[in-house]
Formats: structure tokens, sequence, C-alpha cells
């Protein structure tokens, strides 16, 4: 039965540890008043599954372009 617990426990530690593990390293962005010019963000967590960030996180005029690796 312990077994069973600590198996359980490990698989849960391992799936959250790979959500928090999605992260651009340079991602691309403008601005939604200026289409033109871009700017990027280091390190910028991204949804594992989408691979886009989440916008709730960032400024309202942020535009995401790209993830460049």
């Amino acid at each position: 039965m312990k077994k069973i617990f600590l198996l359980l426990a490990l698989i849960l530690i391992s799936c959250s540890k790979e959500e928090s593990e999605c992260i651009c390293k340079e991602a691309k962005m403008t601005l939604s008043n200026n289409g033109v010019n871009y700017f990027y963000i280091t390190n910028l967590p991204i949804n594992c599954n989408t691979n886009y960030p989440d916008m709730s996180q960032l400024p309202a005029n942020y535009i995401y372009i790209s993830c460049n690796e």
C-alpha cells in the first residue's frame, strides 16, 4: 500500500514539474498600437500544450508573435 502512495506521489510531482519547465527563452512581442516594432521578453513561461504565454499575466496591449529558442 505504501508503494502505491509513493508511486502516486512521484507521478503527481513529475507532472507538475513538467508544467513549470515550459519557458520561452526569447519571446518576440509587439504592442497593439504599434505593430511595426518588436521587443523581446526573456524566460517567459508558456503553456506546455499550446506553446503560448498566459496573456492575462501580461499588459493588455502586448501581442505575442513567436518564440525564438
